[in-house]
Formats: C-alpha cells, sequence, structure tokens
C-alpha cells in the first residue's frame, strides 16, 4: 500500500529552488565577465608590449646608423687632416692628389683618394665603402708606369669592417712617373699583372 502511487498520504515532489538557480545563473555570469575583462586586459597589456619593443628596436637601430654614420664622418676628417700634415711636413717635395671613383655610379660605389710623393715614389691611399674580398680574393693596388715600363703592383689594399681604408704604398720597383692608379680584385697571391675587375680608378 505503501507503494500506491493513488495512495493520498503520499507527499508530492520538492520543486526546483528558483533563488537558487538564480543565484547560479548570476554567479556564471559574473566568472565569465570576469574572465573576458581578464583576457581583454592581458590582450591589450600584449600589444602594447610589443607596440613597446617596436618603438625601442626601431630607435636602437636609429642610434646605430646615426652612430656608424658619425664613425664614418670622423674618419673622412682624419684622413684629411692627415693628408694635410703630410703636405705640411713636405713643403719641399710637394704630393700630388689623385681622386679615385668606381665604374659604377651610385651612392653605395667606393671611393678613393691618393696622396702620392713622387720624388719618393711613395704614397698613401684613402678608401670609403671598399668591397670586402672574399677568404680566397685580396684588393691589390697597382700604379701604371708613365714611361711605358708597365703596371707595377703597389701592394695588398686591407679593408676594415666599416669598409674603409689607409695605406701606405710604394711601387715594388723604381717607375718613371705613374699615370694612372687601380685597385683590383685579384685570387690572393697574383703580384705579376692585374687580372681581377677593377675596383677604383684614377689619373693624377
Amino acid at each position: 500500500m505503501a507503494s500506491d502511487p493513488s495512495y493520498p498520504n503520499r507527499l508530492p515532489a520538492p520543486s526546483p529552488c528558483k533563488s537558487c538557480l538564480v543565484s547560479k545563473a548570476g554567479w556564471i555570469t559574473a566568472l565569465v565577465a570576469t574572465l573576458l575583462a581578464a583576457f581583454f586586459f592581458f590582450q591589450s597589456l600584449t600589444h602594447q608590449t610589443e607596440a613597446k619593443l617596436q618603438r625601442n628596436n626601431a630607435e636602437l637601430s636609429r642610434i646605430e646608423t646615426q652612430s656608424l654614420k658619425q664613425q664614418l664622418f670622423a674618419e673622412r676628417i682624419l684622413a684629411e687632416r692627415q693628408i694635410t700634415d703630410l703636405t705640411n711636413n713636405a713643403k719641399s717635395d710637394q704630393f700630388v692628389f689623385v681622386h679615385l671613383s668606381a665604374s659604377a655610379a651610385n651612392t653605395a660605389s667606393p671611393t678613393g683618394i691618393i696622396a702620392w710623393q713622387p720624388s719618393r715614389q711613395s704614397g698613401v691611399f684613402f678608401a670609403d665603402q671598399l668591397p670586402i674580398p672574399a677568404a680566397e680574393e685580396e684588393l691589390r693596388l697597382w700604379i701604371e708606369d708613365g714611361n711605358g715600363s708597365g703596371v707595377i703592383n703597389a701592394g695588398v689594399v686591407s679593408v676594415d669592417s666599416a669598409r674603409t681604408t689607409k695605406v701606405e704604398f710604394k711601387g715594388e720597383k723604381a717607375m718613371g712617373s705613374a699615370s694612372r692608379f687601380t685597385v683590383t680584385r685579384e685570387r690572393k697571391g697574383s703580384t705579376t699583372a692585374p687580372a681581377g675587375p677593377i675596383v677604383l680608378s684614377g689619373t693624377p
């Protein structure tokens, strides 16, 4: 009789607690809102950090570029002063200044100048934006004898990391007069005659 569903004294099933459901729904909504707010906050923070890093990198690049330009400018000023000092210290034996240029005319092309002392048959070579030769290559300076004795080897031209050089040189043998100076790219040890491409060339 107790199992009969029609038993009149049986208690009805409890109805869901509406306030409990509302409370749970509000708690879930608040949790979702908090998670969304945290997500957007960290996303905004990440974007701000990336933008700051990009600005810092751009500023570092600008400072490095400016420092390099200042270094090259200082080296050029120093070269000019050295040439002036050479001239002042040899008043009785004047220098001949020879400008060397590349065949390709663009802003990245190398440029050079030679302070040549005819009576001593020696000089100083300054250059900027020279190409850095490969491991099996070297840059070599040549002097063409105006009296028809051919081309004379004047030694290897060293290039630093800034692609500049200052080289004191002297022909390996006596000559009449220098009619042309040339810098070529050669295989290491090629001292007989220029065979590689011309990097710089100029006449007095």
